[in-house]
């Protein structure tokens, strides 16, 4: 069945590989955030940013409000986002990094902290606050992967805000807009400077993308590209245009899934990767990988072949299967690796899909050369499923029609979706073999039609699509 519907969503994603045109965008200004954490009202305890400083600046202080709770008692915690190193808590650690310095509310329950105290700080593009008890010490969060999971534990409110960089380089690529990663200091993995120059990344006129590791004024550049918005679970499919065989030990060029916020389920990183990972006599040259890698069973090591020039590597990401898939060009039928994960999959989040050429350790090439890889197309198909089954009325005397109403787990894609419907008992109640639930709707309605049984009967409809169903009873009287 998985099969089946591999090759049903991969016909979907050439069709919209056919149709689409990928071309650069201008930056988008992305203004500052003010949020809160709930409403302030009567004794319900809150948090809201009443002021964030622009991407960029320094010395300029985050500001915020507590509600719901008697200032005298409670204090906030912050952390900070820099994209490529970490969560860094503000405004200070301690000295040996254990604990983190926190923040008072004054006697309305104002407070005020300062998120520039050293390094690239006026870059981080997420800050995070808590209110906290005075008698809790948070914990420092130093280079974290992720939002400090015991703080929020022992928060009673707790407020998030995204703050991007105004001139951040957005592309357009097979129909959808990514954001490309820069700092001035080395940022992971590697560590290595991640360059949004074009000389590192762009889309050629035939809507291809480009990402390039080059070597200019004494340093190695590298490329990385970040969808923006999330994708849950569903298929990914990414087509090369170029082989990837022959990269040199040192380079890693890697498609995969992540998120900023949770290190707790490893960041939901799943990975498609082409690397010897410095290892020049080793015979495979590629990987999946669901994190961490440093299990064994988390990973499996596979060989490209010598010179194909256009190869597919397909990611299906479930709630009970994590499967990867690597063809010639787009043949489904032309296998070169493939491999399903035996663990539990990762709980869907703020994933997004990211596309990096780096460098391992930061060591340059060993041959000295600069690197390129072209990836032509990038497709997503959601995994869609039948999330409810509701009859009305659930009872009725033969011959009187109930009316079934099914409904999806997010709204139907192009192309719509296509229930099966069964009745286990046709010759009581009859359901068509099919509904059909249009493009951007989430559920369709449909019609039992019954026949007077001999004695009450209770009949089960399913409804279906592979690998998962929904279940309604319905009762037909005599």
């Amino acid at each position: 069945m998985r099969q089946v519907r591999l090759i049903l969503t991969f016909i979907f994603f050439l069709f919209l590989v056919s149709s689409s045109s990928a071309q650069q965008t201008s930056a988008t200004l992305v203004p500052n955030l003010i949020r809160n954490s709930g409403t302030p009202m009567g004794n319900n305890p809150a948090l809201g940013f009443t002021h964030i400083p622009a991407w960029g600046t320094w010395g300029d202080p985050l500001q915020g409000q507590a509600y719901g709770v008697n200032p005298s008692d409670f204090q906030v915690t912050v952390v900070i986002l820099i994209e490529g190193l970490g969560w860094y808590a503000k405004p200070y650690c301690d000295y040996s990094l254990t604990h983190a310095y926190t923040v008072p509310l004054d006697s309305n329950g104002h407070w005020s902290a300062s998120i520039t105290t050293g390094g690239v700080d006026q870059t981080a593009i997420k800050i995070a606050a808590y209110l906290i008890p005075k008698t809790y010490t948070p914990p420092c969060s130093y280079a974290s992967g992720g939002l400090p999971s015991e703080v929020d534990a022992n928060s009673v409110a707790h407020v998030l805000a995204d703050r991007q960089n105004p001139n951040v380089r957005e592309l357009s690529f097979s129909n959808r807009v990514w954001w490309v990663k820069a700092n001035s200091v080395k940022l992971g993995p590697g560590p290595n400077f991640f360059s949004d120059s074009t000389e590192n990344v762009w889309v050629d006129s035939q809507g291809y993308l480009h990402l390039r590791i080059t070597y200019r004024n004494g340093a190695w550049y590298c490329p990385e590209i970040i969808s923006k918005g999330t994708l849950g679970f569903g298929t990914n499919y990414f087509v090369l245009g170029a082989p990837v065989d022959g990269l040199d030990p040192n380079v890693v060029f890697g498609l995969f899934t992540y998120s900023d916020t949770d290190a707790a389920d490893s960041n939901r990183e799943i990975d498609i990767e082409f690397s010897k990972f410095g290892n020049g006599s080793d015979t495979n040259n590629a990987q999946y990988t669901v994190q961490p890698y440093t299990l064994s069973q988390n990973f499996h090591r596979f060989q490209m072949p010598t010179g194909v020039p256009q190869s597919t590597h397909i990611l299906q990401w479930q709630p009970s299967v994590t499967f990867f898939k690597s063809v010639r060009g787009t043949d489904l039928n032309a296998p070169i690796g493939q491999w399903t994960y035996d663990g539990t999959s990762f709980p869907p989040g703020d994933q997004n899909i990211r596309m990096n050429l780096w460098l391992l350790n930061g060591q340059p090439p060993t041959n000295g050369q600069e690197v390129e890889v072209i990836v032509q197309a990038y497709g997503f198909a959601p995994y869609i499923v039948p999330q409810w089954l509701i009859l009305a009325p659930p009872v009725v005397f033969g011959g009187n029609p109930s009316f079934g109403r099914v409904g999806l787990n997010a709204p139907a894609p192009e192309g719509g979706v296509t229930i099966s419907l069964v009745s286990s008992n046709p010759m009581v109640a009859r359901v068509p073999s099919t509904v059909e639930i249009p493009a951007g709707q989430s559920w369709a309605w449909f019609t039992v039609r019954t026949l007077p049984p001999t004695q009450v009967t209770i009949v089960t409809i399913t409804a279906r699509t592979d690998g998962s169903s929904r279940l309604s009873t319905l009762t037909v009287k005599p």
